[in-house]
């Protein structure tokens, strides 16, 4: 029995010692990486400064802009694939599944069509009165293309300038109290000026009066 009792025993050990689980062994992260390269002009080659790189990856999103050489460089990346997208005013460039890995360097040159971007058109008119003829002032004129929105007010002589425009294909709106008018298509051409002028119906404009009661100040006689 003495005998038997001793087997047991030793079973009943090398059970448990086949169940015994030891510490989990420490997670060692892996390195950041690097993104790093130049940004040029597609026309003349030469560098293009200012524009901003976005890095879009397993660490979230890290953003540079480029200095008067055009080089950019985004540290403490995460490893993993990134889109990576490179802005200058209007123009946007977007490279997917840039892979960045562990303690090193990768590498993205990218070309842009900086010039494009720097040539802007402008437009430039006048409102008059439908009826009388003469200019009207005050009014909001919206210009409204590629590039968003770009707004300006009639002066006393009803003349407006809108610089600084993309070129393409605008709808301009006019607008004085109630009254609205669009002109659709208008179109800007880079260096050049557009000329718009729009008659509108003052007659038809609402006003509105307002009485302001003030209040005398307490203790007052």
């Amino acid at each position: 029995m003495a005998r038997a009792s001793l087997v047991l025993l030793t079973t009943i050990g090398t059970l448990t010692g086949c169940a015994t689980v030891g510490p989990a062994a420490a997670m060692v992260p892996e390195a950041p990486g690097t993104l790093s390269g130049q940004v040029t002009d597609v026309a003349s080659g030469g560098s293009a400064a200012g524009v901003t790189v976005l890095a879009q990856g397993p660490g979230g999103e890290r953003t540079a802009v480029t200095d008067e050489e055009g080089r950019y460089t985004i540290p403490g990346l995460a490893p993993g694939a990134y889109a990576v997208r490179f802005y200058f005013t209007f123009i946007k460039v977007e490279c997917a599944n840039v892979q960045v890995v562990a303690a090193t360097t990768a590498r993205l040159d990218v070309p842009m069509n900086i010039e494009m971007a720097r040539e802007t058109g402008t437009l430039s008119g006048s409102v008059t009165d439908a009826a009388t003829g003469g200019p009207v002032a005050g009014v909001t004129v919206v210009a409204q293309g590629p590039a968003g929105e770009h707004a300006e007010f009639t002066d006393g002589q009803g003349r407006y300038t809108i610089q600084g425009l993309v070129p393409g294909t605008y709808a301009v709106h006019f607008y004085f109290a109630n009254i609205r008018v669009e002109c659709r298509n208008v179109p800007i051409v880079a260096s050049r000026r557009a000329q718009l002028d729009v008659p509108i119906s003052t007659k038809a404009a609402a006003s509105e009066t307002y009485s302001l009661l003030r209040r005398a100040p307490s203790g007052a006689q």
